[in-house]
């Protein structure tokens, strides 16, 4: 079944601390920076839940979980 709804997934300032921290240490580790910001890859999963927020460096290939199942 494909539902057909607007969804919309936002960041708190929490999230955002903590993934511009992440971001700090990604750019420490390897500084390529792309011209259009496609370096990172935010993925939002929503579940009966919640919603699961990750984010991926396209240049290391690390990922941070901003948002799983610890605060449901």
């Amino acid at each position: 079944m494909i539902y057909n709804v607007k969804r919309k997934f936002e960041l708190d300032d929490d999230h955002v601390k903590k993934i511009e921290d992440w971001m700090e240490k990604q750019i420490e580790k390897d500084d390529t920076l792309y011209t259009l910001g496609e370096r990172w890859e935010y993925r939002f999963l929503p579940t009966g839940l919640g919603t699961l927020i990750t984010l991926k460096d396209g240049v290391t290939g690390d990922v941070l979980e901003v948002e799983g199942t610890e605060n449901w």
